[in-house]
């Protein structure tokens, strides 16, 4: 069996100015999905004490993390048209089992607003992630 990490992006995405977003600062958010997901398994944070937990990460051979830290890191990201979309599929993904991350932009830069404009999902088996994942495109 494969592992793998999913980022699925908002294809919809525009910034204050009503122009596209650059692609640096999408592959910026894609980057806090897939190290947000290993900050989940590594770390318990507790609000509003503020405190962080840390953890070791699962190490047996059968798991789908171990095979993934120690294959090919398989990353993909995948695309949406809206923010309902990419909320569907991460409440899909929750209540699956599956490790997710919700990624808002704090609006410093960019956005005027905080905006949700990825997911996180994984790693986990293929099979897993391609049951809530698998119709969509990948994101160009």
């Amino acid at each position: 069996m494969k592992s793998k990490a999913v980022c699925v992006m908002r294809t919809d995405l525009r910034n204050s100015d009503g122009f596209k977003v650059p692609k640096g600062k999408l592959i910026a958010q894609g980057g806090h999905a897939f190290v947000g997901l290993i900050t989940n398994l590594l770390c318990e944070y507790t609000f509003p004490a503020k405190n962080y937990n840390l953890f070791q990460l699962e190490t047996n051979p059968d798991s789908a993390l171990y095979n993934w830290l120690t294959a090919k890191f398989t990353k993909v990201v995948l695309a949406v048209d809206s923010e309902g979309e990419l909320l569907e599929i991460y409440s899909k993904a929750n209540d699956a089992g599956l490790n997710t991350v919700l990624i808002t932009d704090c609006g410093d830069t960019e956005f005027a607003v905080p905006t949700r404009t990825c997911i996180g999902i994984g790693p986990d088996w293929e099979y897993k992630i391609d049951k809530i994942t698998g119709y969509l495109k990948g994101f160009s």
